[in-house]
């Protein structure tokens, strides 16, 4: 299990479209300025010790200094059916600790648990400024049909300054 390398990015110089020429340009270049020669969450991380088989996706977000890690973590058996949506946070981006556990689900299925889906994958958090909260948006997956979008509410990660 690898939470993938830490890439420190630096954002190149940002190109304005020709309006006489309709070729699209990039509108920002990123160049590595640090890669890591090792994970920065592997199998041996302390709070990996209940994940049987590692992360899938994931996002991370900077809200006042503080990374917040939002991952599907492949908790059990079955494989890719266990999972929880958990939050990590890190001061850094390389020191992590995980914080909780959003959802999970059993690895039962649909039957057993009388829930529409069996899984939950590819946490994607936005922040709704309107109401002053995070929306955490994921697909469950129901492995006899489509894989709909869900969402979850968050409570405020972090008190307004």
């Amino acid at each position: 299990m690898v939470l993938g390398l830490l890439v420190t990015i630096n954002c190149g110089v940002v190109c304005a479209q020709d309006s006489k020429d309709m070729e699209l340009k990039p509108a920002i270049r990123f160049e590595i300025q640090e890669l890591k020669a090792t994970p920065v969450i592997d199998a041996d991380h302390p709070d990996c010790k209940d994940i049987k088989y590692g992360f899938e996706g994931g996002s991370v977000v900077n809200l006042e200094g503080v990374y917040h890690l939002f991952v599907a973590e492949m908790a059990g058996d079955p494989f890719w059916v266990w999972m929880r949506l958990a939050h990590w946070t890190s001061a850094n981006g390389i020191t992590w600790k995980r914080q909780s556990t959003i959802k999970e689900t059993t690895g039962q299925s649909r039957a057993r648990t009388g829930l529409p889906y069996e899984s939950v994958w590819a946490p994607i958090p936005v922040l709704n400024q309107a109401a002053n909260r995070w929306d955490l948006f994921y697909t469950a997956e129901n492995s006899k049909r489509f894989w709909p979008l869900d969402m979850i509410r968050l409570k405020q990660i972090t008190e307004t300054r």
